[in-house]
């Protein structure tokens, strides 16, 4: 356990070569790791593993992907491993009624225009 940790805890590899397998829904993932420096190989529906080293910054494992569900493999290559979080982001879409108030606010707008202009 751990105070400063996201959830309260760390999880730490206990060995080069244990792995972290999960499935996340969404368009990117992001490692927040704990404390230490260490190298990891994430492999993302079943492509081809790509290397990272840790150094207790974040590390954003997946960017602009489709939104769907992705299947992850985490392995410890080297060093003390352990993450403190992983956090998914879906791609920002606009909500209806901010469209729908924006174009309220534009119909106002060139009505407003429209009348200013005939006053003339």
């Amino acid at each position: 356990r751990d105070a400063t940790a996201v959830m309260g805890a760390y999880r730490r590899a206990t060995a080069p070569g244990a792995a972290l397998r999960f499935v996340f829904e969404g368009a990117s993932l992001t490692l927040v790791p704990g404390p230490g420096a260490g190298e990891i190989e994430v492999s993302v529906d079943e492509g081809a593993p790509r290397h990272f080293s840790l150094d207790g910054q974040p590390v954003q494992l997946v960017r602009g992907w489709q939104q769907k569900r992705h299947d992850v493999v985490l392995t410890a290559i080297a060093g003390e491993v352990s993450v403190d979080a992983l956090t998914v982001q879906y791609p920002w879409r606009p909500s209806p009624w901010l469209i729908l108030g924006t174009a309220g606010l534009l119909v106002a707008a060139i009505y407003v225009l429209m009348r200013t202009l005939r006053r003339r």
